[in-house]
């Protein structure tokens, strides 16, 4: 989340952006502000061009990711059912947020997003994303 955005931003604005939570799990995060950091409103799963240049994310490297991209999931599950029609998107998608997510639907997915400066103890079953200038917590309601 560039701090840009944030100071451009009118009172009471909210954030919609491309977010990278996983490599290769991109979502569209709507924000809006409460007190000292934002909270999701909705997210729904998405693809873009990644930024370039001076605001662009460094490549992260994740170690214990179980994150698949589409093209993979799609390659699995046309290699487990290749007798079957093609499947639908809306089922695609639920097979796609379960691999990667441990959930089918992104409805109850909340995600915060704090200042690097602030100090954040997770909760039971919240998830700490790092990134250049916000930390994310994602959890389940």
């Amino acid at each position: 989340m560039s701090p840009a955005w944030q100071q451009q931003l009118k009172p009471n604005g909210r954030l919609v952006l491309p977010l990278t939570i996983l490599k290769n799990v991109e979502l569209t995060v709507a924000f809006d502000r409460v007190n000292s950091y934002w909270e999701s409103d909705s997210a729904a799963n998405c693809g873009f061009m990644k930024l370039r240049g001076a605001f662009a994310e460094s490549q992260e490297k994740e170690t214990n990711s179980k994150a698949l991209d589409f093209k993979e999931v799609l390659i699995q599950v046309n290699n487990i059912y290749p007798l079957l029609e093609p499947l639908p998107l809306n089922l695609l998608l639920s097979l796609y947020n379960l691999i990667n997510f441990g959930h089918a639907s992104l409805k109850d997915l909340k995600i915060k997003a704090y200042s690097q400066e602030i100090e954040y103890m997770p909760k039971a079953k919240e998830t700490v994303i790092d990134k250049n200038w916000t930390k994310l917590v994602l959890s389940w309601q």
